[in-house]
């Protein structure tokens, strides 16, 4: 299974670290995986970047949130987005 990642980036320290676990859990599990903080450029406009992420959901056959994705107004409109589309959606610790 194709597995994008979403969660909280901005104001988040140790996003990149967070992230990183959750791609090698999933990896670990058998699963391809879509981390946007290895994919999507940071110094590119915050509209660029979710364009990004949109279109990466598209094509992910299931979207994993991590826990703190509610605090993220770019996770929140990710949700929308896969929950729009019909993706499998997995939340970290649920």
């Amino acid at each position: 299974m194709l597995i994008f990642i979403s969660g909280k980036i901005t104001g988040d320290d140790n996003y990149k670290a967070k992230f990183d676990k959750a791609q090698k859990e999933l990896e670990s599990q058998g699963h391809k995986v879509l981390n946007p903080t290895d994919i999507v450029p940071a110094d590119i406009p915050y509209n660029k970047q979710m364009h990004i992420c949109l279109k990466l959901i598209k094509v992910a056959d299931s979207v994993y949130f991590l826990e703190d994705w509610g605090e993220s107004k770019g996770a929140r409109i990710e949700m929308k987005k896969a929950l729009m589309l019909g993706k499998r959606i997995c939340i970290e610790g649920v």
